[in-house]
């Protein structure tokens, strides 16, 4: 209890000492963006683990060979003029991760990371199992991040994972750029995830190489079972508010057979489509799912509308503007796509599809009480 990392000093990780600069992840050579290959590499970086009143503050953590600073099983955490300069490179070497911890506030923070900068997951402490350790085990609740720049070849914000979930968490002010996925939120096993709040935040994300999950997506919603799961969290009540994304794919919506996605609403979004050379057929136009429940289906090609919403009951998009580029890939299709939907409702969406007579404005399958006004 009553503990903290304060001060200008830095902490440095000397990650590229446990990577094989050679070779990426599962053999092959190592391209420009990575992943490299962990060798051998020691635990997280910085670690609270069942501590109560801490604070970190205007400290540099930098080349992290796994997880930067990572708190678990914590609670009333505060987190000030952080920065994290990691290789982006590396993989696993994530920025802030939370897990099973509450009442956490993250403000005024710099992260550049390969993998995820900022996750927050419902993981348990294995440690919380022993006699006379005091750590918190719950879900990841109560979590504020606001005045945040965030970099990543994974997501900039995940949100998901773990048994003990996540709920009533929110991110305000927050500058995304240079980033594989913008936001990122999941249920992969039992742990529902519910109340989250994405208000006033840029996004700008590109295509890099398929060694890091994402597929250039500003934003990700899914809940899928990784393989061999019987049982399946929800995802629920999440809203994004006053986003402005430049991006090279739209944005994913998609629940599954085992767990529907509920009530999420999207209100003054604009999504520009970024085209280029790293939009081409081979690059783009992927559904990323990792981790899924088998390779086939967790990382096909597909043809992909500006917003695509699937296995959704309560839908709601207001004011929604999508812009294509000149010359979309040959992958674009709808600007609007719902499959499988329960309860939609779309209103100012200002958008069409990517190319005239090829797709339509809104394109509604199997899709149960829908309402589409100008």
């Amino acid at each position: 209890s009553d503990v903290g990392l304060e001060g200008s000093g830095v902490v440095d990780g000397n990650g590229d000492r446990f990577m094989d600069q050679t070779s990426a992840i599962g053999g092959g050579p190592v391209g420009r963006d990575g992943p490299v290959n962990p060798v051998h590499r020691p635990g997280n970086m910085v670690v609270f683990s069942g501590c109560k009143r801490v604070v970190v503050r205007d400290v540099t953590l930098r080349d992290s060979p796994s997880w930067t600073l990572h708190f678990a099983g914590s609670q009333d955490v505060v987190i000030e003029g952080l920065t994290i300069d990691n290789d982006l490179r590396v993989p696993n070497n994530d920025g802030i991760h939370l897990t099973s911890s509450r009442d956490v506030r993250i403000s005024d923070c710099f992260i550049r990371t390969g993998d995820d900068a900022i996750a927050v997951s419902g993981l348990d402490d294995p440690r919380q199992s022993l006699p006379g350790f005091d750590a918190y085990s719950g879900p990841t609740e109560d979590v504020v991040v606001t005045n945040c720049v965030l970099s990543s070849r994974s997501s900039a914000i995940r949100v998901g994972y773990g048994k003990q979930g996540v709920r009533d968490c929110s991110f305000d002010n927050i500058v995304i750029k240079d980033s594989n996925r913008g936001i990122g939120v999941f249920a992969r096993d039992r742990g529902s995830v519910t109340g989250l709040r994405f208000s006033n935040i840029t996004i700008e994300t590109r295509l890099f190489s398929r060694g890091w999950w994402g597929n250039g997506e500003p934003i990700h919603v899914s809940a899928v079972p990784m393989a061999g799961q019987t049982r399946l969290g929800r995802v629920s009540d999440i809203s994004f508010s006053h986003i402005r994304a430049r991006s090279p794919s739209g944005i994913v919506i998609l629940g599954s057979p085992r767990s529907a996605i509920e009530d999420v609403q999207l209100d003054d979004v604009r999504l520009d489509i970024s085209s280029g050379s790293t939009t081409s057929e081979r690059d783009g136009g992927w559904l990323d799912l990792r981790p899924g429940p088998d390779a086939p289906s967790e990382y096909a090609f597909r043809r992909l509308p500006g917003l695509l919403a699937s296995r959704v009951s309560g839908l709601t998009v207001r004011n929604f503007r999508l812009d294509w580029p000149k010359k979309p890939a040959p992958y674009f299709t709808d600007g609007i796509r719902c499959e499988d939907c329960d309860g939609v409702s779309i209103e100012g969406f200002a958008g069409g599809p990517a190319r005239a007579g090829f797709g339509r404005k809104v394109r509604l399958i199997r899709t149960r009480g829908a309402v589409v006004r100008p």
